[in-house]
């Protein structure tokens, strides 16, 4: 076990365990027997499952050596660590005049090749939990999405 991973597994109880306490305080909705609480509580308590897995190293290798982390970054590195944040301003952009299903599709796509997906899974992928997520929010959880240049009947 490493210090670093002791620091980071307590920072993660932390967040973990201020979450939990913001959620206890957000007011009930009367005659709603799920309040708004309930989302960041579970969310807060995944990150306190997170926090003691990270502070006990679970899974970490043990025996093996670390290699030294290269000297210079290259600019594929550096590409793919802004990855994250360039996408997401790309979606903030985007999802009003797109709307919320090509903006989606785009930023699962994006993100799936991102992280070394094959296109044609990527694709798929982006298909199904973009249609997959907009039915959950818009029919089950009544949230509007932006509609944008589409504008399909569910």
């Amino acid at each position: 076990m490493q210090r670093s991973d002791q620091i980071g597994g307590l920072a993660l109880g932390a967040l973990g365990i201020a979450t939990i306490t913001a959620a206890a305080r957000l007011p009930a909705i009367p005659g709603q027997p799920i309040g708004p609480a309930v989302f960041p509580t579970v969310i807060g308590a995944g990150l306190c499952l997170c926090a003691i897995l990270v502070f006990l190293s679970v899974g970490a290798p043990r025996d093996e050596a670390v290699a030294p982390p290269s000297p210079r970054p290259t600019l594929l590195s550096l590409l793919r660590l802004a990855l994250p944040v360039l996408i997401l301003i790309g979606y903030y952009l985007a999802v009003e005049p797109l709307g919320f299903l090509l903006s989606g599709i785009a930023l699962i796509f994006a993100t799936a090749l991102g992280l070394g997906g094959r296109p044609a899974g990527s694709a798929l992928l982006a298909i199904g939990m973009t249609i997959a997520i907009h039915s959950v929010f818009s029919g089950l959880l009544r949230v509007p999405l932006p509609e944008g240049i589409l504008s399909l009947p569910w």
